[in-house]
């Protein structure tokens, strides 16, 4: 049976469309399958800035409890200091009420 040209083009376009159908269906995988590793890479991302961030505050912590721990041995030097020239002042007034 031979197809007529009004047939024949008819089964052409037919055939252009199957392949541009196809071609999208491929090219929307691949721009699904792009957007699902973007996505996995940004929560990946956002799970490394995470830690990152627990990590820093973690840091932040410590450092405040050293300050802490610093600013309580200054008070307590500055209080043995104040003791030390309280007893030197003793000593040096018992040491001039001798010699009197």
């Amino acid at each position: 049976p031979t197809l007529t040209p009004a047939a024949t083009h008819a089964a052409d376009l037919e055939e252009e469309l199957r392949a541009t159908r196809a071609a999208h269906a491929e090219e929307r995988a691949a721009l699904e399958r792009e957007m699902a590793a973007k996505d996995e890479e940004r929560s990946e991302s956002t799970g490394r800035m995470a830690k990152e961030r627990d990590s820093a505050r973690a840091a932040l912590r410590d450092a405040e409890m050293e300050l802490q721990e610093a600013d309580k041995d200054v008070t307590r030097l500055k209080r043995a200091l104040a003791e030390s020239k309280d007893a030197n002042k003793s000593a040096e007034d018992v040491a001039a009420a001798e010699s009197k």
